[in-house]
C-alpha cells in the first residue's frame, strides 16, 4: 500500500531528477527550478 506508493515517487523522482540534469545549462533557472518543485513533489507530508 503506502510503502508500494512511496517506492513509486521514489523511483519516478529520482528518474526525474535525472532527466532534468541532461537539461541544456543555457536554461539554468528553468533547470533549477524543475529540479526544486521535483524534490518537493517527493518530500511533501500530504
Amino acid at each position: 500500500g503506502v510503502e508500494k506508493a512511496q517506492q513509486l515517487a521514489t523511483h519516478y523522482t529520482e528518474k526525474a531528477l535525472k532527466e532534468i540534469s541532461k537539461l541544456p545549462e543555457t536554461k539554468a533557472q528553468a533547470k533549477e527550478q524543475l529540479y526544486e518543485i521535483t524534490q518537493t513533489i517527493l518530500t511533501r507530508e500530504n
